[in-house]
């Protein structure tokens, strides 16, 4: 499906890749070093980013709610202080956006090519393993105007990568059907326990990626099924859902297109 897009132009001068997404989001109140507690928030959010990496985000959180009775209990012990989280609408000069600027025509679609890539962290930094390659290898492929080789490339570098599993047909936080791929990953809260999942869902028709989420638990033994992995048990703590996608014109153009291909 990825090799058979509609070809992409790279970004030219002026133009940027906006990107709407709804998460929900956990954030660790640190700063109360006695009782530290975790938030968790619906989180609105709007990127564009350039090619020289000059860009946009808009981003406001709502609605907090605590993961775990833990959390709740020490928020109260550190004296019950505000959950608000301000607004934010930042503008990034070239050179100072999040995320640095990748030449996705640069790099080669042959798949054992690009893992190396991957894997050696020549295209981003990040520490080694193979969580850190599932992991970049969805930064890739979120970029929607990503040419089709190129995500097909990718797409293959992900079933390869050790340890990845096939969840098969699943459905994101917004309702759309996609297909899950997923790799171990230790909740960042040792309130919710030592194992668990980071998944990716993909559209099988069009290769885009339509959101990802974090698990706490073990898959059930015993649970595989024609090659895919039963999520039962499994609770979600985190997730991201990508809403639209698209090259616009200015840092305050949105496209009108869902990531699905349907009209908004």
């Amino acid at each position: 499906a990825a090799s058979k897009l509609s070809r992409v132009e790279a970004l030219a001068s002026g133009q940027y890749q906006y990107t709407k997404s709804v998460s929900l989001d956990s954030i660790e109140y640190v700063d109360e070093s006695q009782y530290p507690f975790f938030v968790n928030y619906d989180e609105q959010r709007q990127d564009w980013d350039s090619a020289s990496g000059s860009g946009r985000l808009v981003e406001s959180w709502s609605d907090p709610t605590f993961p775990t009775a833990h959390d709740l209990s020490n928020w109260l012990r550190s004296g019950s202080p505000s959950l608000a989280q301000a607004p934010v609408d930042e503008t990034m000069a070239p050179g100072t956006g999040a995320t640095a600027p990748i030449d996705l025509w640069a790099l080669p679609t042959n798949p054992t090519q690009l893992a190396a890539m991957v894997s050696s962290r020549s295209i981003e930094a990040g520490p080694p393993g193979p969580l850190e390659d599932f992991t970049q290898v969805g930064d890739l492929l979120r970029a929607t105007f990503a040419p089709p080789a190129l995500r097909a490339a990718l797409l293959k570098v992900a079933s390869n990568i050790p340890g990845v599993l096939l969840i098969g047909p699943t459905t994101d936080h917004l309702g759309r059907g996609g297909v899950g791929l997923a790799i171990a990953q230790s909740p960042s809260d040792p309130t919710q326990g030592s194992s668990g999942l980071f998944e990716l869902i993909f559209d099988p028709t069009t290769s885009a990626l339509l959101g990802e989420q974090t698990l706490a638990g073990t898959p059930p033994a015993g649970t595989s099924t024609g090659g895919a992995t039963s999520l039962t048990g499994l609770v979600v703590t985190s997730w991201t859902s990508y809403e639209a996608s698209g090259v616009v014109d200015s840092s305050t153009a949105v496209t009108r297109t869902q990531i699905s291909g349907r009209e908004q």
